[in-house]
């Protein structure tokens, strides 16, 4: 049976908490420069809009067949009432999305032409305003005794505070509820606890303070964040060259999959989504984090924030 099979017979229940914000997408050609300015000229030609940051990961589950509970915040405004519609029209209920008037809602514009970005314009709420950490923690707590799994998506954007964070991985803890973490920032002390953990190399080398260029390098960093935060597993992403394990019981590194890299944004998301899946599916592991890393492969053949898709899926075969 194929992993997204034995997924689909008995779909987990996955609480996503992190950070939403709204993907958008200009692309088109350049046919000539600006007489203006030394920049090219982009001749539009498609649009389009998703939702990102935790609201990717939520597309990826959505194509993977689980079910999702959600709980992130956006603000009152014109960004904000895309991304709500955006999920409403995913069937996903909106209890969980909180609506904050003293913050914005986070929107990154890219343009892309000739299958390569040109620019990238952010609308960013940067942790700027005050989020209702009351209504959020009530969702947390609501939303964790549905869930199988938790996964948290960190972007930084000022959601994932250390008290809301340090609640969620406590209250898990409390029901034996497993905790994935997709970290951003300098703060992962306010992720201790969780039960695994995927930087890519560039968040693990910010965090132990050192280079990493060997495989060596790269398991003595997994061990280092494991001891430093109470973390089972440390799961390292390395682009080009694969995705890597490590614990207490093992070290192991899978090669990347990817026939042809366009864009590796949005790769995490669909490696954490599928781990998450698979794990709470009762796949071992290593089937686990190969799944993922074959489906992370998929993805950055695409241009832009892309979700691994079924048909994709059903091509994984290990």
């Amino acid at each position: 049976m194929l992993i997204i099979d034995k997924i689909k017979s008995n779909p987990p229940s996955v609480l996503v908490f992190g950070d939403i914000m709204l993907d958008e997408f200009i692309i088109g050609r350049v046919d000539r420069i600006s007489p203006e300015a030394p920049v090219p000229i982009v001749m539009g030609e498609d649009s389009l809009t998703a939702i990102g940051g935790c609201g990717n990961v939520i597309r990826n589950l959505f194509n993977i067949g689980v079910n999702i509970n959600l709980v992130s915040a956006v603000g009152d405004d014109v960004t904000g009432e895309i991304i709500k519609k955006k999920i409403a029209k995913m069937g996903l209920k909106l209890d969980g999305l909180s609506i904050c008037k003293e913050t914005k809602s986070t929107r990154k514009m890219r343009v892309i032409a000739e299958r390569q970005h040109v620019v990238r314009v952010d609308w960013d709420s940067n942790g700027s305003g005050k989020l209702d950490s009351d209504k959020i923690l009530d969702s947390v707590s609501k939303n964790l005794q549905y869930s199988d799994g938790i996964i948290i998506s960190d972007y930084d954007k000022g959601l994932c505070t250390k008290e809301i964070t340090s609640f969620l991985i406590k209250e898990a803890q409390k029901n034996q509820i497993n905790v994935f973490v997709d970290p951003k920032g300098k703060d992962w002390a306010k992720y201790s606890g969780a039960t695994l953990i995927t930087p890519n190399l560039k968040e693990a080398e910010v965090i132990i303070g050192n280079s990493i260029s060997n495989d060596k390098d790269v398991e003595s960093a997994g061990r280092k964040i494991c001891d430093l935060f109470n973390i089972k597993t440390c799961i390292i992403t390395r682009g080009a060259e694969g995705i890597s394990v490590i614990n207490d019981s093992q070290c192991l590194h899978i090669p990347s999959n990817a026939r042809e890299v366009f864009d590796v944004s949005g790769a995490g998301d669909t490696v954490i989504a599928c781990l998450t899946s698979a794990l709470l599916s009762g796949i071992d592991l290593i089937q686990a984090v190969t799944f993922a890393n074959c489906a992370a492969g998929l993805v950055v053949g695409h241009i832009g924030t892309v979700p691994v898709r079924m048909d994709e899926l059903r091509s994984i075969e290990f």
